[in-house]
């Protein structure tokens, strides 16, 4: 990505490092801004940002095609995906995106796993926050309404998951306030 004053350019070259050509150019904090996050174990797939249907969403970009085609990975009406692209350790593809407090993922494998240890963990906000280089181990950080963040180990190969720390295991959790969503439109909508 170069950028002068207000105007951005974002370089894209073929894998071998020559051909370097303009992808995108853009004025800073416009309609038309993309915003890469990284590449797929193919290096023609390039994952990017940029706005679907007024929200931030992600693409896959195919780097061979001199048409550039976005295809449609991850989108959400409510929100934009927002944070890092998500890259499974097992197979070295990227699975979603995580940070800036939300997440969401369009890998398959990856979707069911998170819906097995969110029915294990239910009423809270799971996050898979490190992993063994196959997967089959994890670190869930889970916290939810008048609960403090606790650590989970799992293990996919015995179904298993284990409490390993609290945040603040002395906090009387009955007495804890909860949270509640409020959405508030704004004057433009």
């Amino acid at each position: 990505v170069r950028q002068r004053d207000a105007d951005v350019e974002v370089l894209v070259c073929d894998p071998d490092g020559r051909r370097w050509r303009t992808a995108w150019r853009y004025t800073a904090l416009s309609r038309e801004s993309v915003t890469p996050l990284g590449f797929g174990k193919d290096p023609n797939r390039l994952y990017v940002r940029a706005l679907h249907e007024g929200r931030q969403a992600v693409f896959e970009v195919d780097l061979a095609d001199p048409a550039l085609p976005r295809t449609l990975k991850l989108a959400d009406a409510q929100r934009d995906m927002a944070g890092s692209l998500v890259v499974s350790k097992a197979t070295g593809e990227p699975v979603g995106v995580s940070g800036a407090g939300t997440a969401g993922y369009w890998d398959a494998d990856h979707l069911a796993w998170l819906r097995a240890i969110d029915q294990r963990l239910p009423e809270r906000v799971n996050r898979i926050v490190g992993s063994s280089r196959d997967d089959a181990r994890y670190l869930v950080r889970s916290s939810g309404n008048g609960v403090p963040a606790e650590y989970y180990l799992g293990d996919q190969r015995n179904n298993s998951l284990a409490l390993l720390v609290q945040s603040h295991p002395d906090l009387p959790v009955g007495e804890l306030g909860g949270k509640r969503s409020v959405q508030v439109a704004a004057r433009d909508g």
